[in-house]
C-alpha cells in the first residue's frame, strides 16, 4: 500500500465523491478511481459502498479511514518537525483549549510563542474533552487543555496537572438576585448549565446536594462561552462559571457577581497529549508555555491567598 492510497482515501471520503476528490487533488478520476480499487485490493474489503450519489463509507472503510488520516498526520508532521529542528520553523500546530485557558492562559502564551515560531500556522478552537479526546488520539489535534470529564482518560492518553480552580456565581448588572449571600436564597432562580459533559445536571447539581438543596431549574444549556455570556447578559439566568470570566473587561461590564458564602470548586484544568508519540518543537513548546503559565497562577493565587490569610489576623 502507498502513500497515494492513503490520501485518495482520506480525500474521497471527505468530499463523498471520486469525481470532487479528483477536483480537489488535481487528479484524473481514473486514477483516483483505480487507486481506491487498488487499495480494496490490499485490504481484502470493499472500502466505500458506490451509489448514483456518490460513495459512503462501509463498516471497514471506516475503521480504515481513522487509520489512514492517523498516518497521513504523522508523515506531515514528521516534515515539519524536521523543518523545525533545522530552524526553518515552518508547519501548524492545532489545539483545543476549554474557557479558562482561553482567558487565563493564551494571552501570556501567545506572544512568547509567535515570536519563537512566526511561521507556524497556529489552529486553535473552543470546546471541551468530551469531544476532543478523540481528535487527540487519532493525531488529528496536537494536545488539549482543559477539563476533563467524568469518563476514564483513555490508555493511548496523558494528562498532565495545571491548576486547580474555582467557581463564582454571575448574572446581569442590576439582577434582583444580585445581593444574596447563599445558594439557598438562589433556590428559585433559573440557571444554565455548561457542564463539559451531556449531562446537564452533572455541573451543579452536586454543589446543590452537598448543601441539602433541591436541584436547580436548569433552563439553558450553553455550548460555547458567547452563548452563555449573552444568555446571562439579557435575562435573568443565572451561571456558575469558572473565576476567570472575572478577569475578563468584556464580562465584567455586562455581569456582576454573586458573592455567596459557600466554596464552589470547578474542574481542574489538565494538558492532554498522546503517550507514545512526541509532539513536534513547536506544539511541545506551545504545550510547555501553558503548562508553566498554568502552574504561575496556581502559585500567584496561592500567595493571594496567604497574603489575605495574614491580614486578616488580629494584630498582637
Amino acid at each position: 500500500m502507498k502513500m497515494n492510497h492513503l490520501r485518495h482515501v482520506v480525500v474521497v471520503a471527505e468530499k463523498g465523491g471520486i469525481r470532487a476528490a479528483a477536483r480537489a487533488l488535481g487528479v484524473a478520476q481514473p486514477a483516483i478511481t483505480r487507486s481506491i480499487g487498488e487499495a480494496e485490493r490490499a485490504i481484502g474489503a470493499p472500502l466505500f459502498e458506490r451509489s448514483a450519489r456518490g460513495v459512503v463509507l462501509t463498516s471497514v472503510g471506516r475503521r480504515f479511514l481513522v487509520r489512514a488520516a492517523a498516518i497521513l498526520a504523522e508523515l506531515e508532521r514528521a516534515q515539519e518537525e524536521t523543518s523545525q529542528l533545522l530552524g526553518e520553523g515552518v508547519g501548524r500546530v492545532q489545539v483545543v483549549l476549554s474557557t479558562v485557558p482561553h482567558l487565563a492562559l493564551l494571552p501570556k502564551a501567545l506572544v512568547p510563542f509567535r515570536t519563537k515560531f512566526p511561521n507556524v500556522t497556529l489552529a486553535l478552537r473552543e470546546g471541551l474533552f468530551a469531544r476532543a479526546h478523540q481528535e487527540v488520539e487519532d493525531g488529528t489535534l496536537d494536545f488539549y487543555v482543559g477539563p476533563l470529564s467524568e469518563s476514564s482518560l483513555p490508555p493511548s492518553l496523558k494528562a498532565e496537572s495545571v491548576f486547580e480552580n474555582s467557581r463564582v456565581i454571575l448574572c446581569r448588572k442590576g439582577h434582583p438576585l444580585r445581593n444574596a449571600t447563599s445558594l439557598r436564597q438562589l433556590g428559585a432562580a433559573q440557571w444554565i448549565s455548561t457542564t463539559v459533559t451531556e449531562n446537564m445536571d452533572a455541573e451543579l447539581g452536586p454543589v446543590f446536594k452537598a448543601h441539602g438543596l433541591p436541584l436547580p431549574a436548569i433552563k439553558l444549556h450553553a455550548q460555547s462561552s458567547l452563548t452563555m455570556t449573552l444568555a446571562v447578559a439579557y435575562s435573568d439566568l443565572l451561571v456558575m462559571a469558572p473565576q476567570q470570566w472575572l478577569q475578563f473587561p468584556t464580562t465584567r461590564a455586562y455581569l456582576e457577581e454573586i458573592h455567596v458564602r459557600e466554596k464552589l470548586a470547578a474542574p481542574a484544568i489538565y494538558a492532554v497529549c498522546r503517550r507514545r508519540l512526541p509532539l513536534t518543537p513547536a506544539a511541545q513548546y506551545l504545550y510547555d508555555l501553558f503548562v508553566r503559565y498554568g502552574r504561575e497562577f496556581a502559585g500567584s493565587k496561592s500567595d493571594g491567598a496567604k497574603k489575605t490569610l495574614r491580614s486578616s489576623r488580629p494584630r498582637r
